[in-house]
């Protein structure tokens, strides 16, 4: 069962270096500066990790619902080698979607996601990144509304790209 739910703030520890995570949580939210190693292999439904100025080494695996990465200046290669989590402890109805959103992170050049059933892909701000893996990225899930995909403000050179939807109209 889901036990845990940790807020912004709510884990405080300023020489805590290295953080590694296991086992199941509700939300988990890491706001602590001076991280530099985070390995998460865990089942949750909301992960937010924001201004971790310290942060150089990331790695996240396990369920995991939405995804945020924020205003992580020093991280340069961010793994997110996990599956998508659906589960919602707080309804008795599952996620029809997640969010995935990595923005403003100044070092960061390389960006991997094995998640799928994405409607909020965003991508932004993240001056360095020259690599862009979404492996598992199939489908926006299951909501019958359009998905947003943001991509902007980073260091991407496009090789090949193939629209196999809209065609002629998407190229236009």
């Amino acid at each position: 069962t889901y036990l845990e739910d940790y807020t912004s703030g709510q884990i405080v520890a300023p020489d805590l270096k290295t953080l590694t995570i296991t086992g199941d949580l509700l939300d988990l939210h890491l706001d602590e500066a001076n991280l530099e190693t985070l390995s998460i292999n865990a089942n949750m439904t909301d992960l937010t990790m924001a201004t971790l100025t310290d942060l150089t080494s990331l790695t996240v695996s396990g369920k995991v619902g939405n995804i945020t990465l924020a205003s992580s200046p020093n991280i340069s290669v961010a793994d997110f080698n996990h599956t998508t989590n659906m589960e919602n402890k707080g309804s008795a109805t599952a996620n029809k979607s997640v969010s995935f959103v990595v923005t403003d992170n100044t070092g960061l050049t390389k960006l991997h996601t094995t998640g799928d059933l994405i409607k909020t892909f965003t991508v932004t701000g993240n001056d360095a990144l020259t690599e862009l893996d979404m492996t598992g990225v199939k489908t926006q899930g299951t909501d019958t509304t359009g998905a947003s995909v943001n991509i902007w403000d980073n260091d991407l050179t496009a090789v090949k790209s193939t629209d196999t939807t809209d065609a002629e109209t998407a190229t236009a």
